[in-house]
C-alpha cells in the first residue's frame, strides 16, 4: 500500500495458487535473479594451484574449498599446507579442519598442537575452529580446554562458545560446571552455550539445575513462574506493579472460565491501599485492606465454586 501511495509499481514474481517457501521474494521493483550462472571451471587442481597464490584470501579460500573433497591428492595438499611454518595460522588451521572433518589424524594432531601453543592467538583460533567441526572429538577437546584452569580465561570462554555452536548433548555437564569459574567471561559464555543447547535439549538442561531456584526480578504477569512450576521447579518472582501481580495470581487458575477471571481481576484491583506485597506463599493479601472479606468471595470454575484465597494459594512457593 505504501508503494502504491508513492506510485511505485511492484512486479509480481508468483502467480495465484503457486506454493511459496520461507524467504521467497513475492514481488519486486527491480529484476530478481534466482540463479547465478556457473562456468563449472573450478576443479581440485585449480584449488591446489591456488594454495600457492600470493594472496592470503585466495589461499584461505582454497583450503576451505578443498575440505569438501576426500581424495588422497587433496589430503596430501592439505598436509603440506599444515607443515608450512611460514604460512598464516588461519590458513593452516583451516587446512587442519578440512582433514579433521574427514577423520584424518593429521588434522586433529595439528589442532591439538595449537591448543597448547604459547601464542594465545593460535590457541583461541584453534578452539574457535573446533566449533565448526561437528564431531564428538571436537566436543571432548573443547570440554578439556574449558575444564583446564591453567588455560587463559579468554581461551576457556572461547571453548564454551564453541561448545554452544556444536550443540552436543555431552557438553551439558562441563558447561554447568563452568558456572563456578572465577572469570566472568567464562560464566557468560557457558550460559550462552547452554541457551543454545536448550533449543535442542530443553528437558536435559532444566534437569541440570533441578535443585536450583528460578529467579525473575521483573516478573510482569509471571510467565516465568508459571513455566517453572509446570516443570516442578522452585521459583521466586518480583513485581512492583500491582495489576501485573494480580494477573500473575490468576495465571495459575487453570480451570477458571474467562468471566470468572475477569471478575476476580477487577475485584482484586479495586483495593488501592495495598502497601505490603501480595503474599503468594500463603495466598493472602497483606496490608491495609479488608482481605478477609475479599478472600472469602467466591468465583465459579469448571471444577465448581472456589474462594479467592484458595485460588491464589495455588501460586505458593514450594519445593517440588
Amino acid at each position: 500500500l505504501e508503494g502504491m501511495k508513492r506510485e511505485i509499481t511492484l512486479n509480481p514474481l508468483v502467480v495465484e495458487g503457486e506454493e511459496v517457501v520461507p524467504n521467497q521474494i513475492l514481488a519486486s521493483v527491480v529484476p530478481v535473479i534466482k540463479k547465478f550462472p556457473c562456468s563449472h571451471t573450478a576443479s581440485i587442481d585449480r584449488y591446489i594451484n591456488q594454495l600457492s597464490s600470493i594472496s592470503h584470501s585466495e589461499r584461505y579460500t582454497a583450503v576451505k574449498a578443498l575440505s569438501v573433497f576426500s581424495t588422497p591428492t587433496v589430503f596430501n595438499a592439505l598436509c603440506e599446507k599444515i607443515a608450512q611454518s611460514n604460512e598464516d595460522i588461519y590458513v593452516r588451521l583451516e587446512a587442519a579442519a578440512g582433514l579433521a572433518r574427514h577423520g584424518r589424524e593429521e588434522g586433529w594432531a595439528f589442532i591439538k598442537q595449537c591448543i597448547e601453543a604459547p601464542v594465545l592467538e593460535n590457541r583461541l583460533e584453534a578452539v574457535i575452529i573446533l566449533g565448526e567441526i561437528q564431531s564428538d572429538i571436537s566436543c571432548q577437546l573443547l570440554s578439556n580446554v574449558l575444564r583446564d584452569s591453567r588455560q587463559h580465561a579468554d581461551i576457556r570462554a572461547g571453548a564454551a562458545w564453541s561448545l554452544g555452536e556444536l550443540r552436543n548433548r555431552s557438553a551439558l555437564g562441563v558447561l554447568v560446571e563452568s558456572f563456578t569459574a572465577i572469570d566472568k567471561n567464562v560464566r557468560i559464555e557457558a550460559a550462552r552455550a547452554l541457551a543454545k543447547l536448550a533449543s535442542v535439549y530443553k528437558p536435559e538442561v532444566l534437569d541440570s539445575f533441578a535443585d536450583d531456584v528460578v529467579l525473575d526480578i521483573f516478573a510482569g504477569s509471571n510467565t516465568t513462574g508459571k513455566a517453572a512450576q509446570s516443570c516442578q521447579r522452585r521459583w521466586v518472582a518480583f513485581e512492583i506493579v500491582k495489576s501485573y501481580l494480580v494477573a500473575s495470581a490468576l495465571r495459575f487458575l487453570d480451570n477458571a472460565n474467562e468471566q470468572s477471571l475477569r471478575s476476580l481481576y477487577r475485584q482484586l484491583n479495586e483495593y488501592e491501599k495495598i502497601e505490603r506485597p501480595i503474599n503468594l506463599s500463603s495466598g493472602l493479601l497483606e496490608g491495609e485492606v479488608d482481605y478477609q472479606k475479599l478472600l472469602s468471595r467466591k468465583i465459579n470454575t469448571e471444577e465448581g465454586t472456589q474462594s479467592a484465597s484458595e485460588a491464589m494459594a495455588t501460586t505458593r512457593l514450594r519445593h517440588p
